[in-house]
């Protein structure tokens, strides 16, 4: 079998400066055959994969946390509701979406920004909600990459108590990219 390796590394305002050291940059390997849903092997998450009626990878943190993509058909929101999905934090809210958690009993916090980053306002707005919000929750985005990753990438630091570097490595494996993704996870930095 072979392997490619992708060190996830990102530059800081300052030339050259890598955003973590070498001491907690990741370096994946990830099997060529793989494919583009391929995320590395974790005991600090499970990638649940393709799920009916929601778009994108799913992914478990812990028995409070998941991750994912838009809520796209009944089957979506069921697949919440078996999973005892308390709260939705939606970053990309529809009137369906809407329908289907008010329907399925499921509390939904709409919570847009943009990917140019939380402005501080937001920041402190999005530590509050993660602080109280009924849980199990799920957080997503149009694809449940990068805004809904860095929200997670907050919750792991708020709630978990998690350094900033390990967050971000994990953000990384799990699919954010740490070059093009800087003013939005820099954003979520406490």
């Amino acid at each position: 079998m072979f392997f490619v390796t992708a060190n996830f590394w990102a530059c800081s305002k300052e030339k050259d400066q890598p955003a973590v050291d070498s001491q907690t940059a990741a370096t994946i390997i990830r099997p060529v055959a793989a494919g583009p849903n391929w995320r590395p092997p974790s005991d600090n998450y499970l990638v649940i994969g393709s799920v009916k009626g929601l778009k994108g990878t799913i992914v478990k943190y812990n028995k409070f946390l998941y991750r994912g993509g838009d809520i796209i058909s009944a089957d979506g929101v069921n697949a919440l509701k078996a999973k005892k999905i308390k709260t939705v934090i939606s970053i990309t809210p529809t009137a369906l979406e809407k329908k289907l958690c008010a329907s399925a009993g499921i509390s939904l916090v709409e919570f847009p920004y943009e990917h140019s980053g939380l402005l501080p306002e937001q920041l402190d707005q999005i530590s509050m909600l993660l602080k109280k919000v009924q849980t199990p929750l799920y957080i997503h985005c149009h694809g449940g990459n990068h805004r809904a990753g860095v929200l997670c990438l907050l919750y792991r630091q708020l709630i978990e108590h998690w350094g900033y570097n390990k967050a971000l490595v994990e953000f990384g494996q799990l699919g954010g990219n740490l070059m093009r993704d800087y003013n939005l996870y820099s954003s979520a930095r406490l």
